[in-house]
């Protein structure tokens, strides 16, 4: 049997048996034995432990027998779909998750002490602006906030967010603040705030 052959037959054995195969390991069924390479196989009702560099069986009532080798998996939060707008934060504190309304924006934006002093999270996200850099910095601050909210409600990493908001504020460059300030506020104001 040719290889891509023996490959359909793998994976419309596996539909049949109502197992998702991705690539890799052995699979036995029957008398029926196939190898794939890097394999995951997902099996309903199986309970399987797995360690980076440990071989790992499976045993599955009847004839199916699922033998690979454990690899590590990273998983990445993928960031929210839509973004919430720094109104919907205001009015709907409740709905924060690690954060506190009363909460400084310096404890979570290092670089926002200087311009902001002891300002809130949510007096950031009632905003605020002018023509110097302080005011680009409540500009990015106000929708900093937003964006933070949002990426931590939908379970997101902020740390990329937070590094490149101290960033812009380190730079003391109007043009650079306003610069992320608008990045962000375009994220927040998708209009499919996934909390709404």
């Amino acid at each position: 049997m040719a290889a891509h052959e023996d490959r359909r037959s793998l994976a419309a054995l596996g539909a049949f048996a109502g197992i998702a195969l991705l690539v890799g390991g052995t699979f036995a069924f029957g008398g029926a034995t196939s190898t794939v390479s890097g394999a995951t196989t997902t099996m309903p009702g199986a309970t399987t432990t797995t360690r980076p560099g440990v071989t790992t069986t499976t045993t599955m009532p009847g004839p199916t027998t699922t033998t690979m080798l454990a690899t590590t998996t990273t998983s990445t939060t993928a960031p929210p779909s839509g973004g919430c707008t720094p109104g919907f934060w205001k009015n709907h504190t409740e709905s924060w998750i690690g954060y506190s309304p009363t909460q400084t924006t310096a404890s979570v934006f290092s670089g926002a002490g200087s311009y902001v002093g002891t300002t809130t999270l949510l007096g950031s996200l009632q905003g605020g602006g002018g023509s110097d850099t302080t005011g680009a910095a409540r500009i990015l601050l106000r929708a900093a906030v937003a964006n933070l909210l949002t990426t931590t409600a939908a379970g997101g990493s902020t740390s990329g967010l937070i590094a490149d908001v101290n960033a812009a504020l380190a730079s003391g460059d109007r043009a650079t603040i306003l610069a992320l300030a608008s990045q962000l506020d375009a994220l927040n104001n998708t209009g499919d705030c996934p909390f709404d």
